[in-house]
């Protein structure tokens, strides 16, 4: 097997060629030594138990078989090369897995899982269950990654070839056995074999509970503390002699040994009593999470060894997401283990004890009740296989920015002090810059003033105007077209007995009533045509008010007649009036414009109009401000907006005006019929002739009523919000919707 550059993935390459005569004798004695270091040591020709989770990875089309191809074109060809032999089920369900390894022959070589941690964690506890287990947990295991959480590949093969099908199998091949720790987890009485982690709080969150987070990016990582109550058998706290005595593991070269007693037996006894306190230390800070477990799996425990007989396990406090968030920069190469608040220890035994019904427990990345639960470790009880012999991860025994030999934070230089700085002091200085880059984009205003940047200044807020008293809006009515009618489901029952006398009676009142209804039906008819149909007439206030409002008519009526008693001259604008010789006047001029809309200032305000506003009008009546606007569903809005408010009786009888009332008086009138969307007044144009008439029109049909102002068809507008309000501006008003 080779790799076609430095940075691909490993493939495998068949090398073939024919010895002559006497040289037979010599290839065979030099492709025996090339084996012989080749495997080291390690026995050829394995025998293996291949377990394919067909279902494993994300769950779509593209990957929901992506184990199955990947054993068939992959896997499968390396194992045949190595002239290992193997037996290959596809779990069918959840449990699968469980029931093969329970009751598991113990003659093979290997357990290959060719899918994700949670077929492990099933074949650890079908382990557990066997009738010898300590036999059963003799079988090394040796995962190929083709799931959605493949922690321990990566443990074992390390970040860079951690998701390498082809390394993965290499190691099945030509891989070490290594002894490994195991936890019990005991909760309700029933114990639980766990390989890897046990999370709460917020590491549960991201390990179960937020896929349909992820578009949060890392803003996700903070949200609610975790209120639980963490007790551990402490037996080490001190992360820098945590961090030397891996760095001491990895420089002997020592690798995990065989326990003689694991040969047979019964599963290890719990030692730790869920009541017992004696040498137990209680952690009370709120925290943001616990995560507890073995192996680096993407540097949560850097420090962790296969096989000390300790777990470690980590709390974080609860904290701001600056401080969380400053961090994330050096987490995959474990510098968060440094960080100055994580609660980092490896222990005995630990136990948690939730204070609320509601949370998040994951272990192995399988969902668990949030109940109390205790775990154990049961030193060197399982078996894996491991190109190295211990845990493959690339972490620095020193805080990232302590010099060799101390373990102190060093003092920053200023800038332009005139101090080269050391390679772990630029690497501090690219730390801070990516950190910032990273508050910037997820726009942590408070996360980015603590790393000195300068935040943009907030929005003045603006005054809302007061919202006016609403009227009711009464709904439309239209006339119902006319149903079909089955006159099978209508048939009455027939009296098998009855007269001929009552049977012609009978038969008498049905064409009565049959003819009554056909009569109905065409009148339905005929109102429905006739309300669909273009209206050409003159139409009365009344009608085009409303029954409802007829009181409203007669205050219309005079507003209208005062009006049309006017005459109003035809007015044209000063083409010249805008045009200026200099550019200096032309400027002098928008200086006194802009210093004039300064002065505006709101008069009145009012909703005219049920619907959104689709076209406006302003009427040229010099002694009153009187609009007109016209809405989506076919209203005529009149709104005299300088008129007085009308007055009301107050507790002791006096006329008093509603401070609550909205400005000005207005009406409606419902012009175009019926009140839908096809009949909105979609423009509206005052005669320069004849300003007392109004034409409206839609795009579809259009009305004329004799009334104060005209319309004219275009095209329809974008709508507008169906709010008015009077602007004035010294002797001048406008109106804005």
């Amino acid at each position: 097997m080779v790799k076609k550059r430095a940075d691909a993935r490993l493939t495998l390459v068949r090398l073939e060629g024919k010895p002559q005569g006497s040289e037979n004798s010599m290839v065979a004695q030099w492709a025996e030594t090339l084996m012989t270091n080749a495997y080291e040591g390690v026995p050829r020709r394995r025998r293996l138990k291949v377990l394919v989770n067909p279902h494993g990875g994300v769950n779509n089309s593209n990957s929901q078989r992506r184990a199955v191809a990947v054993f068939v074109k992959t896997i499968e060809p390396i194992f045949r090369t190595a002239q290992c032999s193997f037996d290959v089920i596809h779990t069918t369900h959840n449990g699968h897995a469980y029931d093969i390894a329970k009751d598991l022959s113990l003659d093979y070589d290997v357990v290959v899982t060719v899918s994700g941690d949670g077929l492990i964690h099933e074949v650890m506890n079908g382990f557990a269950n066997h009738e010898n287990p300590r036999k059963a947990f003799s079988i090394p295991i040796a995962p190929i990654p083709t799931g959605s959480g493949n922690g321990l590949a990566l443990n074992l093969l390390g970040p860079e070839r951690g998701f390498d099908v082809a390394e993965a199998a290499l190691n099945v091949i030509k891989g070490k056995r290594m002894k490994v720790d195991v936890f019990s987890l005991t909760q309700n009485g029933k114990r639980t074999i766990s390989f890897m982690s046990q999370a709460l709080g917020l590491m549960a969150d991201l390990d179960i509970g937020t896929e349909n987070l992820r578009w949060m990016g890392d803003t996700r990582f903070v949200f609610k503390s975790c209120p639980v109550q963490l007790s551990y058998k402490l037996a080490e706290g001190d992360k820098v002699k945590m961090a030397n005595d891996l760095q001491a593991r990895r420089n002997s070269q020592e690798q995990t040994s065989e326990d003689p007693q694991d040969a047979s037996g019964v599963l290890p006894p719990l030692t730790n009593l869920p009541d017992e306190m004696d040498g137990w230390t209680t952690y009370d800070e709120p925290t943001l999470y616990i995560y507890a477990g073995k192996g680096p799996d993407f540097m949560a425990f850097p420090v962790s060894l296969p096989d000390d007989g300790l777990i470690d396990i980590m709390a974080q406090p609860v904290s701001s997401r600056k401080e969380i968030l400053s961090a994330i920069g050096g987490a995959a190469k474990g510098q968060f283990y440094w960080h100055p608040q994580l609660h980092y220890v490896k222990a005995h035994a630990y136990r948690v004890k939730p204070l609320v019904s509601k949370g998040s427990l994951a272990v192995d990345g399988e969902i668990f009740p949030f109940e109390e639960f205790q775990v154990e470790v049961h030193q060197k009880l399982a078996t894996l296989l491991s190109p190295h012999g211990y845990y493959a991860a690339d972490f620095s025994s020193r805080p990232p920015s302590a010099p060799s030999g101390n373990t102190e934070l060093p003092i920053r230089c200023p800038a332009g002090c005139g101090v080269e700085m050391v390679g772990t002091e630029l690497e501090r200085e690219a730390n801070i810059a990516r950190n910032r880059a990273l508050l910037e984009e997820l726009e942590l205003k408070q996360a980015v003033a603590g790393l000195g940047i300068s935040p943009k200044p907030a929005p003045k807020a603006k005054a809302k105007p007061v919202q006016p008293k609403k009227r009711v809006k009464k709904e439309a009515s239209e006339a119902e077209a006319p149903r079909r009618q089955s006159s099978r489901l209508k048939r009455t029952a027939i009296d098998l007995d009855e007269s001929p006398s009552k049977r012609q009676k009978r038969e008498a009142d049905l064409e009565v009533q049959r003819a009554k209804e056909a009569e109905e039906r065409l009148e339905a008819e005929e109102r429905a045509r006739i309300a669909n149909r273009p209206r050409t007439h003159d139409l009365d206030l009344p009608i085009l008010v409303g029954e409802d409002e007829s009181e409203e008519v007669s205050s219309l009526s005079t507003t209208l007649q005062l009006v049309a008693q006017t005459a109003h001259p035809k007015r044209v604008g000063d083409p010249e009036a805008f045009t200026f010789d200099g550019e200096k006047k032309g400027k002098a001029a928008v200086a006194e414009l802009r210093e004039r809309l300064q002065s505006l200032k709101i008069v009145a305000r009012a909703k005219v109009t049920q619907d959104r506003i689709y076209s406006a009008a302003y009427h040229p009546e010099v002694t009153k401000d009187l609009i007109f606007f016209g809405d989506k569903h076919g209203q005529l809005g009149m709104w005299d907006a300088r008129s007085p408010p009308d007055e009301v009786a107050d507790e002791d009888g006096e006329m008093v005006t509603d401070p609550d009332e909205e400005g000005g008086k207005y009406w409606r009138l419902q012009v175009h019929w019926p009140a839908t969307s096809k009949s909105s007044i979609s423009s509206i144009k005052i005669d320069p002739i004849n300003a007392h008439n109004i034409d409206l029109f839609d795009r579809i049909r259009s009305t004329r009523a004799h009334t104060t102002a005209a319309f004219e068809a275009s095209h329809l507008r974008q709508g507008f919000l169906a709010k008015c309000i009077l602007l004035e501006m010294g002797h001048s008003s406008a109106a804005l919707i």
